[in-house]
């Protein structure tokens, strides 16, 4: 099924990998354009513009919203009460995780075009009280672990998602992957058995399904997790509903083939050919200025010893068979920056602003 919907959500997920070359300052795409030696100046344009979207987007105070259940004072009181189980809700959810999953869902809907959470419930978080405790003792118990919260809500990467193609809500079944050591899956799954001579430091890929329940089949759903192409667990859906949340940025639209790359729609897909051409002004520019700044000196004799003769730090000393008829060394005339190149900069980030 894997590959099936890899084919499917390609298109999509390679958007998303430029995108996040992009705002990580890496350009595999001029790296054959460079000479070997160079360095490609990497332009922080593509970072700011995501990072400048997601410091204006506040999620530090969300607040519910519920329906009103109705104008006499009970409903009132009732729907204050689940607005604050709302919001005592959220803040756990917020509290529990290694990053914000709400910040989170901004920065991928800006950078990735679409945004995953996964809800679960934490059965250690949550125990059954030991039959030996009675009294006043299992009170306090309950008491502590009513303290507890057992639900998590954590951010996934988009790029390992795939929902039902052309799901509407609720999602009929989901299939994530994730990678990790061989050592730490089976710490989280006991049931996997790592094959032998499979050191524990082997990334083995992790394919978790998940399907709701069909009533009128009478379905109950399943949830499967395949470790290394070993199936570790199968069980009936226990949460009556696919625990995951799939929306796409909202910036794109629905094409006459469904691919889910025209809803993938990131801040930076309609300037990747600007920010790719500033990177390569840039780089051909700082190169131009590094050769005028350290010049290349050209001579007949050994280099090692012109360096050490000359005790200077020149850019490159280039060995050549005739320098003139008394041979001295010379500098090698640099190139200049070509106005036409350095005027059509400003065209191209005027370009990305827009």
């Amino acid at each position: 099924l894997w590959p099936h919907l890899e084919g499917f959500y390609g298109n999509a997920w390679k958007k998303m990998q430029t995108a996040q070359s992009l705002y990580d300052h890496k350009f595999p795409w001029l790296r054959e354009q460079v000479p070997e030696g160079m360095d490609i100046h990497e332009p922080s344009t593509a970072s700011s513009i995501i990072d400048h979207f997601r410091d204006n987007v506040r999620v530090q105070n969300i607040l519910p919203v519920r329906d009103d259940w109705g104008t006499s004072q009970e409903a009132r009181n009732k729907k204050a009460l689940l607005l604050r189980l709302d919001k005592y809700v959220l803040d756990k959810f917020r509290e529990q995780g290694p990053v914000d999953p709400f910040t989170q869902v901004v920065f991928d809907m800006s950078l990735r075009g679409a945004a995953a959470w996964q809800i679960g419930y934490d059965a250690r978080r949550w125990p059954e009280a030991p039959e030996a405790l009675s009294g006043n003792v299992k009170k306090l118990w309950l008491q502590e672990r009513g303290m507890r919260f057992p639900l998590w809500l954590r951010p996934i990467d988009p790029m390992q998602v795939a929902p039902a193609p052309g799901y509407e809500f609720p999602m009929p079944w989901c299939v994530t992957k994730r990678e990790m050591t061989s050592y730490e899956a089976a710490e989280l799954y006991p049931q996997y058995r790592p094959p032998e001579r499979r050191k524990p430091a082997t990334v083995v890929a992790i394919l978790e399904l998940w399907s709701a329940p069909d009533y009128d089949s009478g379905d109950k759903g399943v949830h499967k997790v395949v470790v290394d192409n070993q199936l570790v667990v199968e069980r009936e859906n226990p949460f009556g509903v696919v625990p995951i949340v799939y929306e796409f940025s909202g910036m794109g639209r629905i094409d006459e083939n469904s691919d889910p790359a025209s809803l993938a729609v990131n801040m930076l897909e309609k300037a990747t050919s600007e920010l790719i051409a500033e990177a390569r002004i840039k780089t051909n520019a700082d190169a131009i200025w590094q050769f005028t700044a350290w010049p290349r000196l050209m001579t007949t004799e050994d280099p090692r010893s012109v360096k050490i003769q000359w005790d200077m730090s020149a850019g490159g000393i280039l060995r050549v068979t005739g320098l003139g008829p008394d041979n001295r060394p010379q500098w090698l005339e640099q190139p200049q920056v070509d106005a036409a190149m350095w005027n059509f900069l400003p065209m191209v980030l005027k370009s990305i602003e827009k």
